[in-house]
């Protein structure tokens, strides 16, 4: 009745959460937090301070040996390979001398199991949009030329046309999940690469649309909950599209502004959740895109997708392309000004959001994270700097001949380099990639035409496919003509070592198959044309007795030329029924193996020859057998050498910062986070 008062609500689940997520940022969020000047995040002059050392020197270290957990994440490596990338780039602390490397690492990624021209996670895996994305983009990154040459367009082309989906969207691979991110990957490579012809377009825009909820945002498919991570994809793929103008942008605004946390000043993914430092990225260039689109598609990334011009150049005629075009761009020089609660053209608080990532996204010891309370991984850090970039420049455009100013909270040295908020990659990597990749042809029949399946200018790398190779690097033997290598992008029969050739399918197996699932064969692997009955249990031919132990040794070699890859997990591999199977915690004591049923089997002579030669390749860390993978030379002080490769003194890896109690498997909590 009138003048009782109401009962207090009592609290739920997510209301103390909200509660505990505060409080844990309020010691960070104030004025002079003596926390923040404790890591050196706060300068004398009570001014905020970008860790930018320490975060390169964390990211730097994931290029080496990771920890053993990170075995759960194999099917992420191209993933893992872009997050450090781009971080590093943001930073202006990029690992140039590992780019060759990278590029070696990542062509070994694409088109070796099932399917044309796509990325899988790792070598030998199943081509799938999500690390076909990743990988494009580090390639992006790293930019030269043999970087840019290396993606199969043609290829990847027909493996986005065999995703296409009736419905419109795109399969992340084949029976996979058809939903808005599996869509945006593809449209973003396709537009980036110069494959986005009419009949890929069919249909993709009602998909997308469809997505869009009652909230505003986006779900990951029709009737699905608005997602930030979604919202993204599908806010970007319209955008590449131009036609985000036919979504309902007062509501997808609307629902923005209601994700960025009023005490934290961060951005939370869906409604009523905790703030995360990665939706920094994710809702913060959703604001980017709806500007774009109210602007009318007028950004210099959609002007060059166009066929226009870079910017500075009245005609595109002017244009030689690549790299060499931006140059003109290079005496627009970008005003930086004191960021205020107030500064930058997006409808979103760019000062609160500044706030939240240098006061309470950073890891002390390196590295950023989700909130306070959480660990850092190369996710995070990715894409907390990405939105930290996003928050600094806001929107580009070519109107007015210059750029924005960019509006830097705290020192002057915490201005990141410009992302796009289209690709994420740096804005003149994602410009130079189109202007390399739209002097190519395109067009579906030129695309899938069967001139189109070599790319250009292939030719058989030293020692592979009949080529005599010189003597190793390192001393070794020259390698038989023979003996084909890792990464050959001639046409050849197909099998596991022609890194970028699809296989053909074996009878009975759909779609293909891995190096053992029959297909034409090769006699260099001793594999048949026999299909396996069951490709989840297929095995080696059960030929000669020689055969699997020859099998094994080329695997073997195998090793040897991939220890130098970026990102290798340290796992024991041993000799097990002529096949290579990781093993992690193996002992070294461990003599024997397991043969039917489980009864203890001495190897054979020959295998133990091979194991012999496997161990070569390892070192014993405490009761564990990892294997190491080939470091950057140089003098490393204060430690020494240990035996690697081919007997060659390698210095150990990277000394990372830690803080108390930091865990081996400090990132696997983004392993969700990546396949958005």
């Amino acid at each position: 009745g009138p003048g009782t008062m109401a009962a207090p609500e009592a609290p739920t689940t997510t209301s103390m959460q909200q509660d505990e997520c505060e409080a844990a940022c309020a010691p960070l969020l104030l004025g002079t937090s003596p926390l923040l000047k404790g890591i050196g995040a706060l300068s004398e002059a009570d001014e905020l301070v970008l860790l930018r050392e320490r975060h390169a020197l964390y990211l730097t270290s994931g290029l080496g040996r990771l920890p053993g957990g990170f075995v759960s994440l194999d099917a992420s490596r191209s993933w893992i390979v872009y997050w450090i990338l781009h971080g590093l780039s943001l930073l202006e602390a990029e690992p140039v001398d590992d780019y060759d490397r990278v590029v070696e690492t990542l062509r070994r990624f694409q088109a070796t199991a099932v399917g044309p021209g796509g990325f899988g996670g790792g070598p030998q895996q199943v081509p799938h949009l999500a690390p076909t994305y990743a990988a494009v983009l580090a390639l992006v990154t790293v930019g030269t030329a043999e970087a840019l040459d290396a993606v199969d367009r043609a290829g990847l082309y027909k493996f986005f046309m065999e995703m296409k989906h009736p419905s419109g969207g795109f399969s992340m691979q084949h029976d996979g999940e058809v939903d808005a991110r599996g869509t945006y990957t593809a449209v973003a490579i396709a537009a980036l690469t110069n494959i986005l012809t009419e009949e890929f377009k069919e249909g993709v825009v009602e998909y997308l649309l469809s997505c869009q909820t009652y909230e505003g945002g986006f779900g990951g498919e029709p009737g699905n909950e608005a997602h930030g991570g979604y919202n993204y994809c599908a806010m970007a793929a319209l955008v590449l599209l131009r036609a985000a103008h036919r979504a309902d942008l007062d509501a997808q605004e609307f629902w923005l502004v209601n994700r960025q946390m009023e005490t934290e000043g961060g951005f939370q993914g869906r409604t009523n959740k905790l703030v995360d430092g990665c939706y920094s990225f994710w809702q913060g260039a959703a604001f980017a895109l709806v500007a774009i689109a109210r602007a009318g598609y007028v950004h210099p990334e959609i002007r060059l997708l166009d066929g226009g011009p870079p910017e500075g150049m009245a005609d595109a005629a002017d244009e030689e392309g690549g790299m060499d075009a931006l140059d003109v761009d290079d005496e627009v020089t970008e005003a930086v000004d004191a960021a205020t609660p107030s500064s930058g053209p997006l409808s979103m608080n760019q000062f609160k959001l500044q706030d939240y990532v240098l006061r309470c996204a950073q890891f002390p010891q390196g590295g950023l994270r989700d909130k306070p309370g959480k660990h850092r991984d190369f996710y995070h850090s990715c894409y907390c700097l990405s939105g930290l970039a996003v928050a600094q420049h806001g929107v580009r455009s070519p109107q007015g001949g210059g750029r924005p100013h960019a509006a830097v909270l705290g020192e002057v040295g915490n201005l990141l380099a410009d992302t796009s908020p289209l690709f994420n990659v740096r804005a003149d990597r994602a410009e130079a990639a189109i202007l390399h990749y739209r002097r190519l042809p395109t067009g579906h029949a030129a695309l899938t035409s069967d001139d189109s399946d070599t790319p250009a200018g292939a030719a058989p790398r030293p020692g592979c496919c009949g080529q005599a190779a010189p003597g190793g690097a390192r001393g070794t033997p020259p390698r038989p003509a023979t003996s084909p290598l890792p990464g050959c992008v001639v046409r050849k029969p197909s099998c596991s070592c022609h890194a970028t050739t699809p296989r053909k399918p074996a009878e009975g197996v759909r779609g293909g198959g891995v190096a053992r699932m029959g297909g034409e064969g090769c006699a260099a692997h001793g594999l048949t044309d026999k299909p396996s009955p069951n490709p989840s249990r297929a095995r080696p031919p059960n030929a000669a007795s020689g055969t699997r132990a020859a099998s094994a040794e080329h695997a073997l070699d195998g090793i040897a030329e991939h220890a130098g890859d970026v990102g290798v997990v340290a796992a024991h591999r041993h000799v097990h029924r002529g096949v290579l199977r990781p093993q992690l915690g193996v002992d070294e004591r461990r003599g024997r193996h397991r043969g039917r049923g489980g009864a203890p089997r001495r190897a054979s002579a020959r295998e133990d020859g091979l194991q012999g030669r496997l161990d070569a390749l390892h070192v014993v860390r405490g009761q564990r057998l990892e294997l190491l993978p080939e470091l950057r030379q140089g003098p490393h002080p204060g430690r020494g050498a240990r035996l690697g490769l081919a007997g060659v003194p390698l210095p150990p890896r990277a000394e990372v910062l830690r803080g108390d109690g930091q865990r081996a498997h400090e990132g696997l909590g983004a392993a969700r986070e990546g396949e958005r």
